[in-house]
């Protein structure tokens, strides 16, 4: 039954991938393989460059849908926590370009090899 279940979420989040192909966002495969475990994924999103304003687009965004981690102004890219629905709302907005899973990369220091 639990198998069932994940493979249903899995063809609903392909579904969202072939959904941002028509929009022209990208997705990292990562973000939807998060969403098979969790109902919320931290994310960076990557707006177009002297088309969108941050601002702009977090207003369509419900607060309860996306929760603010950080900006980074002057390259167009913010960062936080978004649900399924928040994501939705993300791949239909023009100005998006990207969307990546915004993943801790430990590390590796050459005295500890």
């Amino acid at each position: 039954m639990k198998r069932i279940i994940l493979l249903i979420g899995l063809i609903g989040l392909l579904l969202v991938g072939c959904k941002s192909s028509t929009s022209g966002t990208r997705i990292s495969p990562e973000v939807l393989n998060q969403f098979i475990e969790k109902d919320n994924v931290e994310i960076i999103i990557q707006l177009e460059i002297d088309r969108a304003t941050i601002d702009e687009v977090l207003s369509t965004l419900p607060k309860s849908e996306f929760e603010l981690k950080g900006r980074i102004n002057s390259t167009n890219v913010f960062f936080g926590d978004i649900t399924k629905k928040g994501l939705d709302i993300l791949i239909d907005n023009p100005q998006v370009v990207d969307i990546n899973y915004d993943a801790v990369v430990p590390m590796i220091d050459d005295e500890y090899k």
